[in-house]
């Protein structure tokens, strides 16, 4: 269980610093998009905003695929979302990479929830089992 736990820790650290790496590139960003603060600050509120309307949708993929999944999904979409704004040069790819950043970020790496189905699923098998170990005794 402790594996499970730290796997899911790992990913929410990974996955808070994702949700932030904008805020300490912000004087990089502004210079290479050509923006201005209100544009710039705009990435943090469009992340968050998809992050916040996806939670809905991954509760029901959450049942359906199972916390492993979702994890490990969120995470690569948010690598992907960091790699897409590393090269971007353009303001609107820029935008394209915050969302992915944003839907992997609502896809399991930062919800609570796929942390919390997986290990009740372990805890509730580890019970099981111990129920059944004094069945048979």
């Amino acid at each position: 269980m402790w594996v499970v736990w730290s796997v899911a820790l790992a990913a929410y650290i990974v996955g808070v610093m994702h949700r932030t790496s904008f805020g300490v590139a912000g004087l990089d960003a502004a210079q290479r998009f050509h923006a201005g603060p209100a544009a710039l600050s705009g990435f943090v509120v469009l992340q968050l905003l998809v992050y916040a309307a996806l939670q809905v949708p991954v509760g029901l993929l959450l049942d359906r695929f199972g916390g492993r999944v979702l994890v490990a999904v969120g995470a690569l979409t948010m690598a992907a979302g960091q790699f897409v704004l590393a090269l971007a040069t353009t303001l609107p790819l820029a935008v394209t990479a915050r969302v992915l950043i944003g839907t992997g970020d609502g896809d399991g790496v930062n919800t609570h929830s796929p942390r919390v189905h997986y290990s009740s699923r372990c805890r509730s098998s580890r019970s099981r089992r111990s129920t059944l170990d004094q069945r048979n005794r």
